[in-house]
């Protein structure tokens, strides 16, 4: 009993990237991975860093879902990796819902370079600010690799052809 009560902490606290295959009439299939963070607010306490990608049309998104309402104005994604004093930030573009925080970069390239930037840390802070709020998260990093490989080969395959040829 005593070991038990010691390991039900650990399990709450523990955060462990998902990541899985789906398909659907409209999208075809669509991979995607996430991991619930840190951070925020009642009832934005569990916001995911999500990574998908859509074979059909083969699109890449990186965003933070389940982190509170993203339809203000001056919305803006800050980021940093590892602790690392250097604060990177984007424009954070939303979906219909104005549920979701989307990272916005200029081009496949750009997204692909967050992507191995989010494979080879630990950590990924972010603080999600516009007009109306402004809310910080956590996210680890570990097991990042083999989601993102599982989610974005071929993504990451047709960017390599793109600039072989």
């Amino acid at each position: 009993m005593f070991i038990l009560i010691l390991l039900i902490p650990f399990n709450l606290s523990a955060q462990k990237w998902v990541y899985k295959l789906e398909k659907n009439a409209f999208d075809g299939d669509y991979k995607y991975a996430y991991i619930t963070g840190k951070g925020g607010e009642f009832p934005y306490h569990q916001a995911k860093l999500v990574v998908n990608y859509y074979t059909k049309s083969s699109i890449a998104n990186i965003y933070i879902a389940d982190a509170g309402y993203a339809g203000c104005d001056n919305a803006v994604i800050y980021f940093k990796f590892d602790n690392n004093e250097n604060i990177m930030s984007c424009l954070a573009l939303t979906n219909d819902n104005k549920d979701v925080w989307f990272f916005s970069f200029e081009n496949n390239e750009t997204i692909q370079a967050m992507l191995n930037i989010l494979k080879t840390s630990k950590t990924l802070n972010v603080r999600l600010k516009s007009d109306c709020s402004q809310a910080d998260y956590e996210f680890s990093l570990i097991g990042s690799t083999t989601a993102i490989n599982f989610v974005c080969k071929e993504f990451f395959e047709e960017i390599k052809q793109k600039t072989t040829n």
